[in-house]
């Protein structure tokens, strides 16, 4: 069944995700922002925020350009989420919400077109911070390899090219026509975890915090 469904992919056992795939994530986003702003929503770009206060009628935020007030604030600020928490007050090291960054790279593989219609994973490693370097597509149907999960303690996206061998080393295990000439850096990105390098696995939290003073 894996070799119907994938020909170019050597794989003694398989699971199949039918609803695993990729999205134009800049064209959801801008779907979703013109959605927004039709049902009455206001947005305010490049604004960074300065403090968070807790007063009678909800929260003010202020930024270097404005001061709004908020009857609910949502922290999704990512690489920064545990700075916005401290900003509120929040005991970010007492409620272990102290963030670690954690870059992933993505390498290029020209002349890749065609070669697989979907997502191939291999088996992930037991670290429990990274899924390992898997096969994944872009918009226009070119294989790309990764991410790779390393630790990192600034926000720097420059990709080593020494990289290329373990890229290679890695994704030959599970697609056999890999070329290492073929792999070029392409993109990377930094993910924010609570988890940091040698502990246990934390996913992200989603959680209301009445209990913990901020109604």
């Amino acid at each position: 069944e894996v070799k119907q469904l994938e020909p170019e992919v050597f794989a003694l056992n398989g699971i199949y995700s039918e609803s695993s795939g990729i999205i134009d994530s800049h064209g959801l986003m801008d779907s979703l922002f013109r959605s927004a702003q039709k049902n009455g929503a206001f947005f305010s770009f490049g604004s960074e925020v300065k403090a968070i206060k807790k007063g009678e009628k909800g929260y003010l935020v202020a930024t270097q350009n404005e001061e709004i007030t908020a009857e609910t604030v949502i922290n999704c600020a990512g690489l920064y989420s545990d700075k916005i928490a401290a900003l509120a007050g929040m005991d970010i090291k007492k409620m272990h919400y102290r963030r670690n960054y954690c870059k992933g790279d993505y390498f290029s593989n020209a002349g890749s077109k065609g070669k697989i219609p979907r997502l191939i994973y291999p088996t992930p490693k037991n670290d429990g911070y990274g899924l390992g370097i898997h096969a994944t597509l872009d918009l226009d149907g070119y294989v790309r390899l990764g991410p790779d999960a390393e630790f990192v303690r600034d926000l720097n996206y420059e990709i080593d090219p020494a990289k290329k061998q373990a890229f290679y080393d890695s994704a030959k295990t599970f697609l056999p026509w890999i070329k290492e000439e073929s792999l070029s850096p392409d993109t990377s990105g930094i993910r924010p975890k609570l988890q940091g390098p040698g502990e246990g696995f934390r996913d992200f939290v989603i959680k209301e915090e009445t209990n913990n003073g901020y109604p």
